[in-house]
C-alpha cells in the first residue's frame, strides 16, 4: 500500500474497528483480523509514534504497514456481512 493509503486508513483506523465491533454477525477470519489489526496496533505503540507512516526510516514503520493493512483486510471483509 502506498504511504497516502496508509496516512487515509490511520486517520479512519478506530472507525473501522469500532464498525468491526458494532458487526453481529461474525466468523473465524473476521476474528482474526479484527484481532490482529488491534495486536499489532498494540505493539506499535497504538499509533502514537511521530512520524511512523510517512518516514520510512522510522523503526515504527513496519508496523504501522501491518496494523493499518491489518485494518483495510477488515475493512474488505466487512463487505460482505449483512449487518455492517
Amino acid at each position: 500500500m502506498s504511504h497516502g493509503a496508509l496516512l487515509v486508513l490511520d486517520d479512519y483506523y478506530g472507525a473501522i474497528l469500532r464498525l468491526a465491533d458494532d458487526a453481529k454477525e461474525s466468523d473465524p477470519v473476521f476474528r482474526k483480523l479484527k484481532n490482529y489489526a488491534r495486536t499489532q496496533n498494540y505493539y506499535c505503540l497504538w499509533g502514537l509514534v511521530p512520524g511512523a507512516i510517512s518516514d520510512e526510516a522510522s523503526p515504527f514503520n513496519e508496523c504501522s504497514h501491518d496494523y493499518l493493512s491489518g485494518a483495510r483486510m477488515l475493512l474488505l471483509q466487512m463487505r460482505g456481512m449483512p449487518s455492517v
